[in-house]
């Protein structure tokens, strides 16, 4: 806080009080550190289904495919 006030305010370093005066005036005030609700998860959107069943009939032609060689499967 004292940073930012010599910062962006052009207080002097002798003009303002200590890092520990602000913070317990600040506590005094009522301002304190707050927890933040962290961003949840976007909702499924219907696309997704459709890529999924893309993905499922391709493997499953691969599968069927005797000339198919996965990259996963040991020599």
């Amino acid at each position: 806080m004292r940073r930012q006030l010599i910062e962006q305010k052009g207080y002097q370093e002798e003009e303002l009080p200590s890092e520990e005066t602000i913070r317990c005036r600040l506590n005094e005030m009522g301002y304190s550190l707050k927890r933040v609700v962290k961003a949840k998860p976007q909702k499924k959107i219907p696309e997704t289904d459709a890529i999924f069943e893309q993905i499922h009939s391709v493997n499953q032609q691969a599968d069927a495919d005797p000339h198919y060689v996965s990259q996963w499967m040991p020599k």
